[in-house]
């Protein structure tokens, strides 16, 4: 793998290099596109990727008349599951899930059932069906997150609008979608939410929270009868955006976020403390997604300085190395998303300029 120094001085310099070496890489893999680049039928939005425990890799996104979409590979070739446009109403910050046993899982707020509500819906094998009620947010759901447990339970984190915007976490109970603990998780408005099951079921939510200046970092788990912060509450003096959270399956949880000055920052806990990961070096890298894959963290990002193409690190033997070249997307990769396979290839989607704004698959092999 190739790590690069970066700061505006050597922008330059890393931009004709990332073309030189794309092809060139010390293990003799390189990024490549799965299946035609474009792969939508039309314009996408908050493209979402997840690999099944089969290996097949699936993408969702919403198209232009506002549906959910979802695809998977297979074949060569990548197909509708179902059929298209699965919502209802105009839909909004999808979600993509996939259980233990390969049932697909979409997230989103949609309009049918008053004005952006939960809902939650998923494959049977034959068609998409509503997991509970349609809409079934007291009102507006903001930045909807969806897990499943390893026992099939799916779990849903959002910013509850009705309730000053702070976080709330439900889970369908086989009958019924049912808050978990407090309705107010965060007492008070929050910015971003993330959310992540631990091996054995147990709930996490980070988020950032506007403290005057700052957007500060906050972390719970819930122990069965309460939330209770995970670790020290802030646990670093830099502000937070783009918070994504992920449990390893060594049960340590890790968050990634963006600084204010766009750096992307790292921790796992660690004896109660949260520690900062190595020193990651982009300085412009915005928005970020991570994935844990045999208990090491990946990010996936954009790279404002170089044409906000796509970049993917991970962190192996005390350091992060580069996935491949830096900056491979062909064009800017708006909505990225990662995903690991099981075994340890990764995977990006992400809207696609360059071809009408579709969605884009590639993965690195």
């Amino acid at each position: 793998m190739i790590t690069l120094p970066f700061n505006s001085y050597f922008k330059k310099i890393i931009f004709i290099l990332s073309i030189i070496l794309c092809a060139v890489n010390s293990d003799g893999a390189s990024w490549q596109s799965i299946g035609i680049p474009g792969v939508s039928a039309g314009y996408s939005i908050n493209t979402k990727i997840a690999t099944a425990p089969d290996g097949t890799t699936y993408i969702a996104y919403i198209n232009a008349l506002n549906k959910v979409n979802v695809m998977k590979f297979t074949g060569g070739i990548w197909q509708i599951v179902g059929y298209s446009d699965i919502s209802s109403g105009n839909a909004r910050d999808l979600s993509l899930a996939i259980a233990t046993n390969g049932t697909l899982y979409v997230g989103f707020e949609d309009t049918s059932i008053g004005y952006y509500r939960a809902t939650v819906m998923r494959f049977n094998g034959v068609s998409w069906e509503y997991v509970g009620a349609p809409g079934f947010s007291n009102g507006e759901a903001i930045g909807l997150k969806l897990a499943i447990s390893s026992d099939g339970m799916p779990y849903v984190a959002y910013r509850d609008y009705l309730n000053q915007s702070s976080v709330i976490v439900k889970k369908f109970n086989y009958s019924a979608w049912v808050t978990v603990g407090s309705p107010n998780i965060s007492n008070g408005y929050v910015e971003y939410v993330s959310l992540a099951l631990s091996p054995n079921g147990t709930p996490y939510v980070a988020y950032s929270y506007n403290d005057v200046r700052n957007y500060k970092k906050q972390v719970k788990m819930f122990d069965g009868c309460n939330w209770e912060s995970v670790g020290i509450s802030d646990f670093t003096m830099k502000n937070a955006y783009h918070i994504d959270l992920k449990i390893s399956e060594n049960s340590t949880p890790y968050i990634a976020f963006n600084t204010s000055n766009n750096n992307v920052v790292v921790s796992s806990l660690n004896n109660y403390n949260w520690k900062e990961i190595g020193s990651i070096a982009y300085q412009t890298a915005k928005p970020i997604s991570m994935a844990i894959r045999n208990n090491i963290p990946y990010v996936a990002f954009q790279d404002f300085n170089i044409g906000s193409r796509a970049t993917v690190i991970t962190f192996m033997n005390n350091e992060w190395r580069n996935i491949g070249t830096i900056a491979f997307s062909p064009v800017d990769a708006a909505y990225i998303d990662l995903t690991v396979a099981a075994n340890g290839t990764p995977y990006v989607v992400y809207k696609d300029t360059m071809n009408v704004n579709k969605a884009s698959v590639m993965s690195y092999f």
